[in-house]
């Protein structure tokens, strides 16, 4: 099996995965989803966010489904408007931009994600006493140096300048 089977261009991404994907199937899935992650590990610049689709904010270069099913990364997303950017080999300039609504596109979900998260689902991580312990131990130990755990304390923000207003009690 090659990876050609989870890119999705010119077909629907909302598609239900197979019940039960064989273990070729999971392990290309994987590889798939393995060699883009690469490039995430080591990002050099801040993402940037531009306004929220779907309820929640979206980074520049997202990619969404468009109606029509083509893929397109997102550009900018301004109150009831998306600006949109894909390639189209056919025209004589292929980048093309246009202007949507939001309801006209979806957001693009990996399917080598899709197929593994599906493993995922409905299993609940068994509770032991041996994760209690560590997660207590965790949560005991020091942050790390230069950094404070919680709400500041009054008498270090008088020292540093700043001031602080009695709340009631």
């Amino acid at each position: 099996m090659n990876g050609e089977q989870f890119s999705s261009a010119g077909r629907d991404t909302r598609t239900q995965v197979s019940a039960r994907p064989t273990p070729d199937q999971i392990a290309t899935a994987a590889s798939v989803l393995g060699s883009m992650r690469r490039g995430f590990r080591e990002r050099r610049r801040k993402r940037k966010f531009t306004g929220v689709l779907e309820g929640r904010r979206r980074p520049i270069g997202q990619r969404v489904v468009m109606s029509d099913g083509k893929v397109a990364q997102l550009k900018a997303a301004i109150r009831t408007r998306i600006v949109l950017a894909w390639e189209d080999l056919t025209k004589v300039d292929p980048l093309q931009l246009g202007i949507f609504r939001p309801h006209e596109v979806q957001i693009f979900k990996l399917p080598a994600a899709q197929l593994l998260g599906s493993l995922k689902r409905g299993i609940k991580e068994r509770a032991s006493e041996k994760k209690r312990r560590a997660c207590r131990s965790n949560g005991m130990r020091p942050c790390r140096p230069g950094r404070r755990r919680g709400r500041p304390r009054k008498n270090e923000a008088k020292d540093s300048g700043g001031s602080l207003r009695e709340a009631p009690c």
